[in-house]
Formats: C-alpha cells, structure tokens, sequence
C-alpha cells in the first residue's frame, strides 16, 4: 500500500509508475497525468515528489496494469518484458534531458548516461568500471570542462557506497577543485563539499568533516545534507554541545528555507541511519524531529 499523504508515499508511487511506464515518450506521459512536459521531464528524474491529484492517477494507472496481469498472465509478462527493455534506454534520454536543462553540459557522452543510469539501479561496480579510466590523467583532457566536476563527484560516490570513502575523498577533492574553477554554481559546490564531508566523517576524521559542512553552507545555506553530515560528525564526536549547535541551526534553516518534502526525506533517511545512533538517544534530538514535523504538518493538512 502507498501513502499518498507522505513525500515519501507519493515518490515511491511515482517510481513505480515510471517502471511500468517507461514506454511512454513525455508528450504521452504528460497526456497520461495530465501536467506539463516540464514537469513530466522532472517526475521522470526523480527531482519531485507527484502532487495528490497526479499521485492517485499514477496509482490507478499501476492497479489498472496489475488487474490485466491478473487476468491475463501471459499479455502481462509480454508487457513486463517490453519494459525491460525499453527502460534503460528511457533513463538514459531523461538522463541526457535532466544534464541539458541545467545546464551541465552541452554535450553528454553516452559513457557518461551509461553511469548514471547504473547508479540509478545500484550497480556502482559498473559505475566505476566506466568512469575510472575516464577520469585518469591521460583522458580526463577529453571530458567538456564543465562536465569533469559531476563525473568526478558520480566516481566518488560511486567508490563511497562500495566501502571506499578514502578512494571517493580523493575524487570528491578534485570535483570541488574543478568545479570552483569552471565557475559551478554554489548549490553544486555545496553538493562536491557535502559529499566530501561525509567522506571524512566515515574515515573518522568529523571535525575536517564539520568544516567542509560549514564551507557548504556558506555556498548555500539552504542545503540540508550539510546540516545532516555535521550531525553525523557530532555523533562521531559524541559531542552534546556540538550537537545543540547544529540542531538549533537545523531548525532554524528549515523554518524558512526547506521544502517540506525535503525535511520529510531528512527525517526518514534518519529513522536507521547508524552514523546517528548515539544522536538518536539525546532528548535533543527528540525535540528536534517535533519541530521538523510540526513544520512539515500544514502541508499534510492540505
């Protein structure tokens, strides 16, 4: 069963919408739910959660597909298997879209699509199967300059979820230095120091990590994956007062800079994360994960 009250109940409806849906080119996807091709390009990638009346149209169209496997298993597997093979190549155009729109790049190497979209599906042995001899010395040269930064950042996090957070600091630095110097914009340089932060902070090494958040910060103030890496780095330093400073300021930034749904997803990466599990017990943070909810609610009212 799908919450469609939550964020996170409305996304994973529209994941599973898009699976069963990959068929579909954008003008019939957003004639299917009845929004924009701006918006359809966007629900495709991830970037949002669907609102209440896209997000039921997305699950009646999945129930309808489920009541035909049903009835007809055979039509239904000959569907699935259509998906199958159309999804990668889907993933990779929304891909190639999503970069274009912001302006990323000009040119997307299909290389490059080949990662992300193995990212996508957890393959991040494949992920850096592609990318690593891209960006070694002798052929980063060939990568558009304004595109180095994001392969670099994609490898490191890549190496991070296989367990090699001191492989993925050396790339996470070279993107940070890369992109300063092809002028990315501040909410990107956030991302490569976040990144980098939470690095350190699983090489044990929290008060560098605590710095990098607070360079991120500075880049953009409202990026809330700062805020949650320097509570992780208070956590390694079971530090209560450290932790205090960086609840207060959590509460603070969300008040008046964060979408609720983005303090929804805050919340639910939190419930188990175990670089939280000492910061979990502190009353503090009780208190805090109150003050989140209480501002997500009126959205939820709505």
């Amino acid at each position: 069963m799908y919450d469609l009250d939550t964020q996170i109940g409305r996304r994973r409806i529209s994941l599973d919408f898009n699976h069963l849906f990959s068929r579909l080119d954008h003008k019939a996807y957003a004639r299917k739910l009845g929004v924009s091709e701006r918006t359809a390009r966007r629900l495709r990638a991830g970037d949002r959660a669907p609102q209440m009346v896209t997000a039921r149209r997305m699950l009646d169209e999945a129930t309808r597909i489920r009541d035909l496997a049903a009835k007809n298993e055979a039509e239904f597997a000959s569907y699935i298997e259509e998906v199958r093979r159309v999804n990668a190549e889907m993933q990779g155009k929304v891909k190639i879209e999503r970069i274009r729109e912001e302006g990323i790049a000009k040119t997307v190497p299909k290389w490059f699509i080949r990662a992300e979209v193995a990212f996508d599906d957890g393959k991040f042995e494949v992920v850096v199967a592609v990318l690593e001899d891209r960006v070694a010395p002798e052929e980063i040269e060939a990568i558009e300059p304004a595109l180095r930064p994001y392969v670099l950042n994609r490898l490191g996090v890549a190496l991070q979820y296989l367990g090699r957070p001191s492989d993925a600091k050396k790339f996470y630095k070279e993107a940070l230095k890369t992109g300063l110097s092809v002028h990315r914009p501040p909410a990107h340089i956030a991302w490569f120091r976040t990144n980098l932060a939470g690095a350190l902070n699983r090489m044990r090494k929290p008060e560098d990590a605590v710095t990098e958040c607070e360079a991120a910060i500075n880049e953009s103030i409202s990026h809330l994956p700062a805020y949650y890496v320097a509570l992780c780095a208070s956590d390694a330093l079971r530090d209560l007062q450290r932790l205090a400073i960086w609840i207060g300021r959590t509460i603070q930034v969300a008040k008046s800079e964060i979408p609720p749904n983005r303090l929804e997803e805050f919340l639910f990466r939190a419930e188990d994360d175990p670089d939280l599990s000492w910061v979990r017990k502190q009353a503090a943070w009780a208190a805090m994960t109150r003050g989140l909810r209480s501002i997500i609610a009126p959205e939820r009212r709505a």
